[in-house]
Formats: C-alpha cells, structure tokens, sequence
C-alpha cells in the first residue's frame, strides 16, 4: 500500500534528477527547483537503494529527469538498477533529445514505459532563441530512431505567448506523423524572473480553450495531477501539465522528488524543504539497513506534502481556512466546458 498524506493524497511516483547538469539553456528552466551544486552525483547502486525502498512503500513509478540525464555516463546502469530494485514499476525519462539517436536503441532494450522529448519549436531560429542551442535537426533526428526502435514516444511543449503558441498545428502534424503523444505544458513561475513571467505566461484557462476546438474526446488523470487528457480529431492524445494557480492540479499531486545528491523534496515549488538520506545510506552496516534508512526518509518527506496551491474555504461567520481535496473525474465523452473545475469546486463547497 502506498503512504498517504494528510491530504489523501497517494504516493505513487518519485521523480529523480539524476543530474542538473545539461547541454541546453532553456531560459525558462526552472532545474527542478533545485540549484546546482558541486557535490557528488548519486551512483547506480544508490538508486537501487532507492528503488529496493520506493518498492516497500508502494510506489509504482519512476521519472528520470535533469538536467539532461543522458548526459550521464552511467545511466544505462542507473536505469539497471532500478529494473533490479523494483522490476514491477514503470520507468520513464525525459530528454532534450540532442543525444536520444544515440542511445534510443539501448533504452529500447530496456523497461522503459515511454521517453519525454522536450520540444518547444519547430522553428530553427525560435528553437536557438529558446534553447541557446543550434539543435533543431539533432532532436528531431533523435525522435526519428527513438520511433524507429518502438519507444513510446511524449512530446513535452512549453507554450510561450508571443513565442511559440502559432506552432501549435504543426506541432500535432509531427507527433501524428511519429505516432507520439503530446504534453503541452503551462510555463511555470520557478527559477525564472517575475518579467519574463509576465511576458511569456499563457493561462493553462487558454491552452484548454485551443485544445478544446479540435477534441472528440476526454479523459482524466487521476493518478498525476489530475490532468486533462484530450484525444483530437487527428487521433494525437494531448496532456495538458497545467499547474500555475491550480488547485485541482496541486490536489492530484502523487509524487516526490529526489536531488542527484540524495536529497527528497515534497513539491518544485519547495526545494527549501529537504530531507536528506544518502549520508545515511553510505554509513549503513547492511542493505537492510540502507533501505530501511530510504524509507524513512520516504516517511519523512511526505509528512512534508501538501498542495502548494489550495482552495480557500469560508464563509461570513467564520475565518477562511486553506484546504485541499482529490478529484477523481470520470472519464467523459465529448468536450467539456472549460469551467468544469470551477463547477467542481462549487458543488463541493456547497456540501462542505
């Protein structure tokens, strides 16, 4: 059985920075929440710690993310690892893609439930402006193998006003052609300025209203962020990861994050909160003992857990108070109106 948070909520997924290191500089990156540090990386054997303790207290998948992970010399043997430590869950990674034709053939050879590209631009002069990389071709090259080699393939988009939102169309014609999925993503405001924020923000409120335009139908996610599956009339099933403001989002939150340097974090938007276990690990006397150590760090972090991002609840006679609540949504057919959440909230008020 997964641990629980005070807020009901599961926890189901442990996303893991294997490195902040990366090859890009996206101005938008937010590295996780964290900030690179000059301290040691976990090693393979650390994550088969990880995963020997994520597998005791039900967790059911693993992100592998950066920086850019690939950018890791050893990564084939942190993904072995976690393979060996908790064969039953699902393992995936996201990528820029610069050296995904490389190493598609080998992550084909392994458990790997689906690969995240990031692509923000089909546009070559757009996508160097982004990225600060001349990497249009290599990425787009890299999805090609990727595709070529059966790997379930994501799409990750960062919509950016202004920027990149007229794209979108084209944006769908690939991922039909690569038989990809999409994830058009809400810019976040973490480790970004307030102005460039401003300037580039695109509501997840208005990216629901394009997508909504060429829909046939739509389901949801109850298992991550409760997010908003649409299935388009080209047949492309897009994810919208629209978090900023959200407490819909925020209250279907199922993971924890984990630093490259051993270190678990409850939410991206609380890197302050730490709770740190691989010195723990590297002074254990046995493998019982480090797993166990995990595990209670595991415990640790989700007493730490709670939406970042809550409903406030009140009325005349009484103070507001902060609170949060799951939403299971069933699966629909059809488009929804874009204030479905809005209506939720309302019906539960009403019985709350």
């Amino acid at each position: 059985m997964p641990l629980w948070d005070r807020y009901g909520r599961p926890l189901l997924n442990v996303r893991l920075a294997v490195t902040l290191r990366c090859n890009f500089r996206c101005f938008f990156c937010h590295l996780e929440g964290l900030r690179r540090e000059n301290r040691e990386e976990m090693k393979p054997n650390d994550y088969l710690i990880v995963a020997l303790a994520a597998r005791k207290i039900g967790v059911r998948s693993f992100k592998l993310t950066g920086g850019e992970p690939l950018l890791r010399n050893d990564i084939m043997e942190v993904i072995e690892a976690l393979e060996e430590g908790h064969p039953a869950a699902q393992i995936s990674i996201t990528t820029n893609g610069y050296l995904l034709d490389i190493y598609a053939p080998r992550l084909a050879e392994h458990k790997i439930s689906h690969v995240n590209v990031s692509l923000h631009s089909l546009n070559p002069r757009r996508f160097s402006e982004i990225t600060g990389v001349d990497g249009l071709e290599r990425v787009l090259r890299g999805l090609r193998v990727a595709a070529e080699h059966g790997l379930r393939l994501k799409i990750n988009t960062v919509i950016l006003r202004g920027m990149n939102e007229d794209e979108l169309d084209k944006l769908l014609e690939l991922a039909s052609q690569l038989g990809a999925e999409v994830h058009l993503i809400e810019l976040h405001p973490v480790g970004i300025p307030a102005e460039l924020f401003r300037k580039y923000h695109m509501p997840h409120t208005a990216l629901r209203e394009l997508l909504e335009k060429r829909a046939v139908h739509v389901e949801y996610r109850s298992d991550l962020h409760n997010r908003t599956v649409y299935i388009l009339d080209n047949g492309v099933k897009v994810e919208l990861v629209g978090p900023t403001g959200n407490p819909v989002f925020c209250a279907g939150c199922t993971r924890v994050r984990i630093s490259p340097y051993g270190e678990m974090t409850p939410c991206l938007n609380r890197g302050d909160l730490r709770v740190e276990f691989l010195s723990k690990v590297r002074m254990a006397k046995s493998l019982e003992d480090a797993v166990n150590a995990v595990v209670e760090a595991f415990r640790e972090v989700n007493r730490l857990r709670e939406p970042y991002y809550m409903y406030s609840v009140g009325t005349p006679a009484a103070p507001r108070r902060r609170r949060s609540f799951r939403i299971y949504l069933p699966k629909r057919s059809g488009v929804i109106d874009a204030r479905i959440e809005e209506r939720l909230l309302q019906e539960w008020v009403r019985d709350v």
